[in-house]
């Protein structure tokens, strides 16, 4: 790719970014930080702040549908379920111990939606990067469940964390053979949220990390944010 190409790539990717359609997405997220603070507390378990903390998913929901032609495409629209089923896990962790295990629930069905909208037309034949997703996958899983107790907590964390990098190996892969702005905003979205579920699993199992709650929403955030821009072909 020459540098005309590549400022003509950056300057798309700089315009998706700037979609009149994402201020809804910017000003909730803005409201959330603002209402809870999470860089100083958990949320209060309430369902105001369920409520409050699913609102920028909606929001992405909404401007998957609204992008000419993406909520007709099989991949969109897989998408826009794994963001609503995503919005239902996120309520479901306001409530951060109760309420847990349905919130992975409902977000490994959104991890499936998503792999299932990745999945479309690849040639899994073409593969290059599968078995260094499933080394890394294994070597994070066996040091985080050496902190859970529970048999049947370890089981769900095994197959959730399966779920979660491969959408990531899928999202790498889309990009090695697409080098479009769509393919990068996946495959940056995937990683984002990888990174936020494996600082939840550190935290929650084996140690507190610091500033946990506000890192792992704003990288939350901004990997759905890139998913749902991965909708947009260009």
């Amino acid at each position: 790719m020459g540098a005309g190409s590549q400022i003509v790539s950056r300057a798309r990717m700089a315009t998706s970014l700037m979609d009149i359609r994402l201020i809804p997405f910017y000003l909730s997220v803005g409201a959330y930080f603002a209402l809870y603070r999470p860089y100083l507390q958990y949320p209060p378990e309430t369902m105001d702040a369920a409520i409050v903390k699913a609102i920028p998913i909606w929001s992405l929901a909404f401007f998957i549908h609204t992008t000419k032609d993406s909520h007709q495409t099989i991949y969109a629209r897989h998408f826009f379920v794994g963001l609503f089923f995503s919005s239902l896990g996120d309520m479901c962790l306001i409530w951060r111990e109760t309420l847990f295990i349905p919130g992975m629930l409902f977000f490994a069905v959104a991890h499936v939606c998503y792999m299932l909208g990745l999945a479309t037309d690849f040639n899994f034949k073409r593969t290059r990067c599968g078995v260094f997703f499933t080394l890394l996958s294994m070597c994070l899983y066996l040091f985080i469940s050496s902190g859970i107790s529970s048999i049947v907590m370890k089981v769900l964390v095994l197959v959730y964390q399966g779920l979660i990098f491969g959408v990531g190996w899928l999202a790498v892969e889309h990009f090695m053979y697409d080098r479009t702005n769509s393919a990068c905003y996946g495959a940056c979205g995937a990683a984002l949220f990888m990174f936020s579920d494996c600082l939840i699993g550190l935290d929650k199992w084996k140690f507190r990390v610091p500033l946990a709650e506000v890192v792992i929403m704003a990288t939350y955030y901004a990997g759905q944010m890139c998913l749902a821009l991965s909708t947009v072909r260009n």
